[in-house]
């Protein structure tokens, strides 16, 4: 997520909602990133849409900070 979103490296990975929860459709869900994604859409997931979890289940990234390039 942060590389997509330029904003350095990922120092840690949250779920249940750490950051509070999301509200609206859920697009992804068991998403199983190695690392070495430029985006989200590359991981292994269960399919745009296609769910089983609820915003409780919100994860949410700590990021290092802005890249080079970043917004």
């Amino acid at each position: 997520m942060c590389r997509e979103l330029g904003c350095g490296e990922s120092l840690e990975a949250f779920g249940s909602a750490r950051f509070g929860k999301g509200s609206g459709s859920i697009s992804l869900d068991d998403l199983a990133c190695s690392g070495s994604e430029n985006s989200l859409l590359q991981c292994p997931h269960s399919g745009l849409g296609n769910h089983d979890c609820g915003h409780h289940e919100d994860a949410g990234v700590t990021c290092a900070g802005y890249a080079s390039g970043g917004f």
